[in-house]
């Protein structure tokens, strides 16, 4: 399969990522040259700070290149292989335990990894986009069972994003095309049936703004506007990259409300952030000019780049537009205490077991990094 065409498939939060390892131009660019971001200045002076302390993962296969991770119920690391499109199972020592997968459209084997979703009983949910479907593995001490796969193709212009489970049953976030000619598309968050086609729909989510990166192909705009989502328990959550209301649908009673944040001014790209961002994706501005023009011509940047809803709080990734410092502005599920995380510059949180977040760094495009950051007690 086409290199150029499985990377339209990947999450959009690390997109410039994949382009890079795609494209063989991985920058020299040191992130550390970056400068102190204003805005998130400013929100460490409004919000507390919560203690940390940030450990790496020992190095694991180096031909995995890593872009996700799920935690089973043991603590240990569930990853796909961009290359190998495998799953891997590591131990918390970097050890690896246990592998299955591999490229193809046979059964158990994939084309992309997009997402992965495991339930409290360890069943694994793989989503492959290119394939549509999803497969289900059973997860034990010694052995990874592949159980079955689901085709998800049965509406053509729907794509499977995410799914999670709630009260036993599942429900699934899909990305709908409603101009194949600009590309512009909308979310939709669906109940879904016992082999995760779209049932009931239940709501309406905004679509991710659109840039022409080749002549005719459309993908997410590098500033934004974003959609992200996330659920927990009877609720799911979604928001705006650049908005502060977040939005909650009640998946029991379909209540639908908002809530109102943070006050904050709009992020003005500036020169300064326009020139470190310019120097940041230059190996993509290189092999795609069109990049430098949308840089160019922004004028206002997000404020958040990702969005989860973990174990009882709010984490909200602050986008980063100078390469100094990463943050992530941290909510409870009441929306009255608000805390400030600093992280490393492009760290992005996938799972939260107790006080231990789990996560990627992506500092270095070409060398991603498994890191866990240990949090205050107390928080």
């Amino acid at each position: 399969m086409d290199s150029i065409c499985r990377m339209y498939l990947f999450d959009r939060s690390i997109l410039l990522y994949i382009l890079l390892i795609f494209s063989g131009c991985v920058g020299n660019y040191e992130s550390n040259t970056g400068f102190p971001d204003p805005f998130i200045e400013m929100l460490n002076k409004q919000f507390e700070p919560i203690p940390v302390s940030s450990t790496q993962y020992p190095d694991l296969k180096k031909d995995i290149y890593i872009n996700r991770i799920a935690v089973d119920s043991r603590g240990r690391l569930v990853l796909p292989g961009v290359y190998t499109d495998k799953i891997y199972i590591f131990e918390k020592n970097g050890d690896l335990v246990l592998e299955t997968g591999g490229t193809g459209k046979g059964p158990g084997e994939f084309e992309v990894i997009n997402e992965l979703f495991i339930d409290p009983n360890d069943r694994l949910y793989v989503i492959d986009k290119m394939l549509k479907k999803v497969t289900r593995f059973d997860i034990s001490r010694k052995k990874i069972n592949y159980i079955h796969s689901y085709s998800t193709g049965t509406t053509e212009n729907h794509i499977l994003q995410t799914l999670f489970l709630y009260d036993q049953n599942f429900y699934g976030v899909f990305s709908k095309m409603d101009d194949y000619e600009t590309g512009e598309n909308s979310f939709h968050l669906f109940k879904l049936d016992q082999k995760f086609n779209p049932g009931k729909h239940l709501l309406k989510l905004p679509g991710n703004g659109k840039m022409e990166i080749f002549n005719g192909i459309y993908e997410d705009h590098l500033f934004g506007p974003f959609t992200y989502w996330s659920a927990y328990k009877e609720w799911f959550y979604y928001i705006t990259s650049h908005s502060t209301v977040i939005s909650a649908y009640n998946l029991d009673t379909g209540e639908f409300k908002k809530h109102k944040l943070f006050e904050f001014e709009e992020r003005p790209n500036s020169k300064a952030s326009k020139t470190y961002l310019e120097k940041r994706l230059a190996p993509v501005i290189e092999g795609m000019p069109e990049t430098k023009i949308v840089l160019e011509e922004s004028k206002k940047l997000p404020y958040f780049y990702g969005f989860q809803v973990l174990d009882n709080s709010i984490f909200f990734k602050i986008f980063n537009a100078t390469g100094k410092q990463g943050a992530f502005l941290v909510s409870d599920m009441s929306f009255k205490k608000i805390n400030i995380l600093e992280t490393p510059s492009y760290f992005r949180i996938y799972e939260k077991s107790k006080h231990l977040l789990y996560g990627i760094d992506f500092t270095q495009p070409g060398d991603p990094q498994i890191m866990y950051i240990e949090i205050e007690k107390t928080f």
